[in-house]
């Protein structure tokens, strides 16, 4: 089995005007502290790899503070 989900930000990219899923990938580790792997190296380009083998607690905060940060972003 896998720990992972591809989530596509491509959407979110293109709004907050990252060139590539590398720059989105920083801009969540610098705004959100949430530390997600560009999809690019697994030839997905525009994607995050996400891994969720934590607790559902921790998911949801980072789910939260990615949300925040892509809001504040616009």
């Amino acid at each position: 089995g896998t720990f992972y989900a591809f989530a596509d930000v491509s959407g979110a990219m293109r709004a907050l005007g990252h060139a590539d899923d590398e720059a989105f990938t920083n801009f969540l580790l610098a705004e959100a502290g949430v530390a997600v792997v560009s999809g690019s190296g697994f030839g997905a380009p525009g994607h995050v790899r996400i891994s969720f083998a934590t607790s559902r607690e921790l998911l949801e905060k980072a789910l939260r503070r990615i949300d925040q940060a892509l809001r504040a972003g616009r």
